[in-house]
């Protein structure tokens, strides 16, 4: 079997011409589909008319255009209008055992693990409706559908393609995605370090000579935002200083609403005040802490310690689109402070945190405090403890952000598998 279906900037290659089933003893008869040919339903419609009990689907991504949720959905669906059982091997995490009746037997969780489910390849397809059942419905479905209506599945130039018109040639698409999957990160990452050096002139060169030479990407659609945003700078009244100015006097320079220090570039920077942020697809939780009690609070958080000593507030940042904060008080010898803890979904490489705190003046300098993020394992819905001693690697890993001693200066705060003990030196 070769990969059929392919993307735009793939389309240099050679295609494959169908779908291949092949008869095994133990899992009955199964085919393959490579990556994107899952987005086209009719391809394991082919290979489930063809015979197909198990379909094996290696991909770097989903079944549907769209976010995870709708690829999840479209996997359960392609599984159950066609009554076989589809196993994904999704790259970094996501592979999953789907059955028949579309249901996630088993699920991978973390990056590269393994999805493992008992299944009867030859069974577990029973559906139908009220006025016939059926063991297998593929002995209903596929003699109930009428192939003769279908004629516009095989239609090289469909109407459709008249409405939706080309926007680029496949040599020019092989070319931008040739250049994106290598040197274009690189000087997306270039142009980033000028806009967060102050250097916006040169960012913005940067940036629209990225959005010529990578159009129709991701890095033409980032790029787009990058310079709405160095526009929306420029225009704050009262900061109007070229790059030169800047250079001169580097006290002056430009630099967004230091009350909000979201910075010039970052998720962050998108959304002034954090408004609407918890819509973007990159951010995994956002706390506002805008309920009326800690008690509704809590129930996002799957450990809370010294609840007695929180409250919530109206002190929030100014500029900010929140209306409350969470006040902690703590008194010197009574207890062990506050603490909220829960676990993050699986499946992400890298996991940043962003976080406001104002100390009140008269704050002593403080033994532990922070955002702090981490894995254990085996997982938890409490922190681990093992204060003062080294990690092995496999059990635990966690870093924070702390004032550390008398001068409050941020530190890092980081258990892991080669850091140095007490009486190490």
């Amino acid at each position: 079997y070769d990969k059929v279906n392919m993307p735009i900037h793939e389309l240099d290659k050679q295609r494959g011409t169908g779908f291949p089933v092949f008869d095994t003893p133990d899992l009955g008869s199964v085919g393959m589909l490579i990556c994107y040919d899952m987005v086209f339903p009719e391809a394991p419609r082919c290979l489930a008319l063809a015979g197909a009990d198990v379909i094996f689907h290696p991909t770097l991504g989903g079944a549907a255009i769209g976010d995870a949720e709708l690829s999840l959905a479209a996997f359960r669906t392609r599984a159950v209008e066609n009554f076989v059982y589809i196993v994904v091997a999704q790259r970094g995490s996501g592979s999953m055992i789907i059955s028949p009746q579309g249901k996630v037997l088993a699920e991978a969780e973390g990056q590269d693990s393994l999805a493992i489910a008992d299944i009867d390849p030859r069974g577990g397809r029973e559906g139908g409706d009220a006025l016939n059942h059926q063991a297998d419905m593929r002995a209903r479905l596929f003699r109930e559908r009428s192939p003769e209506a279908f004629g516009i599945l095989t239609e090289r130039e469909p109407p459709i393609l008249r409405k939706a018109p080309e926007t680029i040639g496949i040599a020019d698409a092989v070319r931008i995605g040739a250049g994106t999957l290598t040197a274009g990160e690189d000087r997306f990452k270039a142009a980033e370090a000028l806009a967060r050096a102050g250097k916006r002139d040169e960012a913005v060169r940067a940036f629209e000579q990225l959005r010529r030479d990578f159009p129709h990407t991701w890095i033409d659609r980032v790029s787009r935002e990058r310079l709405a945003q160095t526009a929306r700078l420029r225009l704050r009244p009262g900061q109007r200083q070229t790059d030169a100015q800047s250079e001169k006097n580097p006290a002056k320079a430009e630099t967004p609403d230091a009350r909000l220090p979201e910075g010039r570039t970052g998720i962050a920077a998108r959304y002034q005040g954090d408004e609407g942020i918890e819509r973007d697809p990159a951010i995994i939780f956002v706390e506002r802490f805008d309920e009326g009690a800690v008690e509704d609070l809590a129930k996002r958080w799957e450990s809370v310690q010294g609840a007695e000593t929180m409250s919530l507030s109206d002190d929030v940042p100014e500029q900010s689109t929140d209306r409350r904060s969470l006040l902690i008080t703590h008194v010197g010898g009574q207890g062990n402070g506050g603490q909220l803890y829960r676990r993050l979904p699986p499946g992400h490489e890298q996991v940043y945190a962003r976080f406001y705190v104002k100390f009140d003046q008269d704050c002593a300098a403080i033994h532990h405090f922070g955002t702090h993020l981490g894995g254990f394992n085996p997982p938890t819905p409490w922190p681990q403890g093992g204060a003062g001693t080294r990690p092995s690697g496999k059990g635990r890993f966690t870093t924070g952000v702390e004032p550390n001693g008398a001068d409050w200066s941020w530190d890092f705060y980081t258990y892991w598998q080669g850091m140095h003990v007490h009486g190490d030196g």
